[in-house]
């Protein structure tokens, strides 16, 4: 390969994930650039990741821990700390990374160095693990750019955990801010973007394969990342005002059900009946918004799809 010198810092925080932990992992030691360290850091897991982690012989693989359980942010920042390589890459511990997703990233910055950084699109894991997309199969190389603009507007279809960034724009914008608990990832895009002055580089080739976790922060009513975007907002036009129309309560937890019962039918679709079941649960437990956010709206998503046949299963 012609950029085998290069050495990637894997990081990827773990915190109870016993059930996915090995897969995460698996399928990082396994890529085809093998000039890479993976830096998982325990963030005080109660259950049996840590024993599982010390269990795999794999030279590259460096166990560390948070003093005490201190959430997503810190345990990036720790395992920032501890790399050695060029390049940072993300990974959560509940996901897998398609086996040429660094090879391709790291030849993909190499070759345009002074982007903001590269990262991917993403297919989903059903809670059984069927690896499905209602997206477009690219095979290939290509890829598209995407501005602060897009992160803004929410028109971007990179994915957070598949990115791949220069450890030194990292450290030049200061790396996590440690007090989120939501949009950690966002806000820290906002600010090397801002940094770099330049675009993310987005491979259309699915690279990553983000697992459906009824429990996930990505799914609960509480994650707002209001705040992280009209901060920035603040600070890319120098206003002290922001002028972005703001989202009533009520509705954001209207789309935040109307998400889980679209997730539901997905799961429907795929033949993940149990994954069905649970997403369908957890959009119904909420008390507002039941029918058009629930019923309705699993009727209209359930015809789309099954008449459009736009959901594709895809092989792990």
């Amino acid at each position: 390969m012609k950029n085998e010198n290069v050495l990637v810092s894997v990081v990827l925080p773990c915190y109870n994930a016993e059930a996915y932990i090995e897969k995460a992992v698996a399928s990082i030691l396994q890529q085809t650039h093998k000039n890479l360290e993976l830096i998982v850091v325990n963030d005080c897991s109660t259950d049996n990741s840590l024993q599982l982690l010390k269990q795999i012989t794999d030279p590259r693989l460096l166990i560390c821990a948070t003093p005490k359980n201190s959430g997503y942010p810190t345990a990036m920042n720790i395992g920032i700390a501890q790399a050695k390589g060029k390049y940072i890459a993300r990974m959560d511990a509940d996901d897998i990374s398609a086996l040429d997703r660094i090879e391709m990233q790291v030849a993909l910055h190499e070759k345009y160095p002074n982007c903001a950084f590269v990262s991917a699109k993403r297919c989903l894991l059903s809670p059984n693990g069927t690896a499905y997309t209602k997206d477009k199969i690219f095979n290939d190389d290509s890829f598209i750019k995407e501005t602060w603009n897009d992160l803004y507007n929410g028109t971007r279809v990179f994915t957070d955990a598949a990115s791949l960034v220069l450890k030194e724009n990292i450290m030049a914008v200061g790396g996590y801010n440690t007090y989120q608990r939501s949009g950690m990832d966002v806000d820290l895009w906002f600010r090397i973007l801002n940094h770099t002055k330049s675009e993310v580089l987005v491979l259309n080739k699915f690279l990553y394969y983000r697992r459906l976790i009824p429990e996930a922060i990505t799914f609960s009513v509480k994650t707002n990342n209001s705040l992280v975007f009209d901060k920035a907002y603040q600070k890319h036009y120098n206003k002290n005002v922001v002028t972005k129309k703001k989202v009533t309560e009520s509705k954001r937890l209207e789309a935040y059900i109307r998400f889980l019962s679209t997730i539901a039918i997905h799961c429907l679709l795929v033949r993940d009946y149990k994954g069905f079941i649970v997403f369908f649960k957890k959009s119904f437990s909420y008390k507002k918004h039941i029918f058009r956010a629930v019923f309705y709206n699993m009727i209209k998503k359930y015809y789309h799809f099954k008449t459009s046949k736009t959901l594709q299963l895809i092989n792990v």
